[in-house]
Order: C-alpha cells, then structure tokens, then sequence
C-alpha cells in the first residue's frame, strides 16, 4: 500500500484544518445535537473527529474515508478507543454514502476540498446530494419577533421548488440568498444583535 506524504504529515493532528477540536465542540453545542444523534463525517482521516463526537456527544457516527491508508488508521484508531460501537468506517466516496444512506443530524466535513463528490465544493451540493430531502428553518427570538412567518414559508417554498424540479443546489442558493436578503433588511440582526444564524437542514 502506497504511503503519501499526508499520511504521514495528518498522523498527529487531531483535526486536519486550521480548527481546533474545542471550536469545532463548542459550534456543535451551540448546534444542540442530542444524544445518540446520526452524524456523518466526510473525508474522516484518521477519525479523530469522529472520536471526539462520539465521546462528548454520544453521538452514532458514520466515518466516511476513500483513502485506504487513512481509514485503516481510522479503524485501528476507534477500535483502541473502545468506540467500534458507535463508530462505522466507510471506505467510499462521499457522493456514494450521501446517496445510500438516510438523513443525518449532522455532517461535518472538515477539510475536504470535494465533500459530495468530484467537482463539487460548496456546502449546497452536499444536501443537495441526499438521498432523503426535510426542509427546516430555524430562527433565534430575535429573528422570530421581526420577520413576518410568511417571508419564511417563501424561503421554504424556494428551496422545494429545486428539489421537485431536479435542481436541488439551484434550490439551496436560492433559499440561502432569501435569508441574506431578510437579514440585510433588519440593521439590528446585521449588526449581530441577533444570537443565531438562519440554518436550513435537509
């Protein structure tokens, strides 16, 4: 088996990024994933990602790795932490266990430069590539109190019009440049007063 320079370069990161293992914590919490939560990492490494949620969130984690070197690190690895359980490696491409497997609470990709497949880089591809599709909008207070529910309902009415028509990531941009738009138009939330973002999951 060939051994590359980032096999061996990635060995003693615990996150192949410049993100450290507490931001990437506590942005989850914020998150509010619960207990035994489905969550996929894309492009695992050597699964430290995968471990951490495992251990601070007991989440149930699908470590997705297409190369081999990596994920047979990443499976030693969870196996000599006790976490085999909790934790399944996948060898494959992104775009194949996106389209296989049912919706996620959560996915991270951190640091893979194609998350849902050749070619593809914005975060829209990767929900647009799910075999299973769930609009949710999610508002803080603040939000909540200033933008009437029927601006909303046109964000989701958007983004379902790509998934019906067969345009999906056309869908998402669309949903996600509506949100821009609304939060442009109240100075309070622009300037930050507001405590969350507007978050679509599919």
């Amino acid at each position: 088996m060939r051994v590359a320079f980032h096999h061996i370069a990635y060995q003693p990161l615990a996150v192949c990024n410049a993100l450290s293992m507490a931001r990437l914590e506590a942005t989850v919490r914020r998150a509010g994933l619960k207990a035994e939560a489905r969550v996929l990492d894309i492009g695992c490494a050597y699964g430290e990602v995968s471990m951490h949620l495992a251990r601070a969130f007991d989440a149930r984690v699908t470590a997705v790795e297409l190369d081999p070197v990596m994920a047979e690190g990443a499976e030693a690895r969870i196996q000599a932490a006790g976490l085999s359980a909790q934790i399944a490696v996948r060898r494959e491409p992104s775009a194949a266990a996106l389209t296989a497997l049912p919706a996620f609470d959560l996915i991270v990709a951190i640091g893979s430069t194609e998350p849902a497949g050749k070619g593809l880089r914005e975060p829209a591809a990767v929900f647009a590539a799910l075999a299973e599709h769930q609009v949710e909008l999610i508002t803080d207070e603040l939000i909540l109190q200033k933008v009437d529910a029927g601006v909303w309902a046109d964000v989701v009415a958007a983004l379902v019009r790509g998934l019906k028509t067969g345009s999906p990531a056309a869908g998402f941009e669309a949903a996600v440049r509506q949100c821009g738009d609304v939060l442009a138009a109240h100075e309070e939330l622009e300037q930050g007063r507001s405590q969350g973002a507007i978050i679509l999951t599919s």
